[in-house]
């Protein structure tokens, strides 16, 4: 079941921005996902991603993401969360995709 992923992420735009420069997802999207939208918040950044099933995200997460962002982190000095925050899945009835 496709699912719109939302998280609130407690990190600047531009250390997200630039994990997904290190990780290359932006000339390679990892598989199931359909699309990524990143805001800015008074607290971090809202990320909104579309994908094909909520496994799918989950197995990104917890192989890629989750290992990935906590070495970035700790390359920076910085102490990483235990945890990422908890996703809230929405389905996905009427996906239209642009050209």
């Amino acid at each position: 079941m496709t699912v719109l992923v939302e998280m609130d992420m407690p990190m600047p735009r531009e250390l997200i921005e630039a994990l997904g420069d290190k990780m290359g997802v932006r000339t390679k999207a990892p598989e199931g996902l359909v699309s990524h939208v990143l805001s800015e918040t008074g607290e971090g950044c809202h990320v909104m991603d579309i994908w094909d099933s909520p496994e799918m995200f989950e197995r990104f997460r917890d192989s890629q993401l989750v290992p990935q962002m906590m070495s970035f982190l700790q390359e920076r000095g910085m102490t990483p969360p235990e945890h990422l925050p908890d996703p809230k899945y929405t389905p996905v009835y009427d996906l239209v995709r642009g050209s």
